[in-house]
């Protein structure tokens, strides 16, 4: 039987691979979120582009860092906590020459770069914490002024659509909206009508 790794947060499971194979995520999430960010990619494929940049705030372990290099994206990562790029390092194979750390808070980081991107990811879960400040107008005129013309912000946020559950997520939305966003929305039509789900916020 194959042995898994995990990195716990507050009791909350962050990364999750099998020992063999420890840049391979096995969370869902992970996945659709590499599919996800695959746009800005073939968006610059039409336009010849040379190369794609991401931003990732939030790295954790590593895992989304390892899917945007596969996708052939330079990418430079934003994250709190020092701990984690030791950790994947030590446990989740990651290579720090394929992706640039920066040890500081996404907010901050965004507020006073001047760099372009075509795709930003912001995947900021302390466990069950969603981090409000992230989620402001202020930060999306940040953010809209670092995407390049065909760039794509996406949001990994956990929650839920409907009813009184659902209005951290509705207000994400609404916020996006007000910044003059283009958004879809991604996830689980069945997940979310009964358990805490990703949900996925597109914008462009």
């Amino acid at each position: 039987e194959k042995q898994e790794r995990i990195l716990v947060i507050n009791n909350i499971t962050q990364t999750l691979v099998n020992i063999d194979s420890p840049t391979i995520s096995q969370m869902n999430y992970v996945h659709n979120l590499s599919i996800l960010s695959s746009i800005p990619i073939s968006a610059n494929l039409h336009s010849q582009k040379a190369s794609s940049r991401a931003l990732l705030c939030g790295f954790g372990g590593g895992s989304i860092s390892n899917e945007l290099t596969r996708l052939g994206y330079v990418t430079d990562a934003v994250e709190i906590d020092k701990r984690m790029v030791n950790l994947a390092k030590k446990y989740f194979g990651f290579n720090e020459k394929s992706c640039k750390i920066f040890i500081d808070d996404a907010r901050h980081f965004i507020r006073k770069s001047n760099e372009v991107y075509d795709l930003i990811v912001i995947d900021l879960l302390t466990s069950e914490v969603q981090p409000s400040h992230i989620f402001t107008v202020e930060n999306f005129e940040h953010i809209k002024k670092m995407l390049s013309d065909n760039g794509v912000l996406i949001i990994n946020f956990q929650g839920y659509i409907y009813g009184e559950e659902g209005k951290a997520s509705r207000s994400v939305l609404k916020t996006l909206l007000k910044s003059k966003f283009n958004v879809m929305l991604y996830f689980n039509h069945d997940e979310i009508q009964k358990i805490v789900t990703d949900i996925f916020f597109i914008a462009s």
